[in-house]
């Protein structure tokens, strides 16, 4: 799959922001069954599961802020420099 394109990227990134929280509701309902299977009491379980949930959605944030930075253009000067007319030049 070749993901060099802008619109490939932002796919991308949209579908990481997608399966992340369901990976995050999935993981905080499975620590909170596990905490309930030990004999944990509810509010306690519902925490750890909160907290699990919260951490979870954390990590996919930041890979999600990351990913449009990791598959930017490998030339960065490139990327960083102005054309000679200015912004006007990109609505001709």
């Amino acid at each position: 799959m070749k993901v060099d394109s802008a619109g490939s990227s932002r796919d991308l990134v949209r579908t990481w922001i997608a399966s992340g929280r369901v990976f995050a509701v999935t993981v905080g309902s499975l620590v909170a069954l596990i905490s309930l299977m030990v004999n944990a009491p509810i509010h306690i379980a519902s925490f750890r599961g909160a907290i699990a949930f919260a951490v979870v959605r954390g990590v996919m944030a930041l890979g999600s802020w990351l990913l449009p930075r990791v598959l930017g253009p490998a030339d960065t000067e490139a990327a960083d420099e102005q054309p000679e007319n200015g912004p006007e030049a990109f609505d001709s």
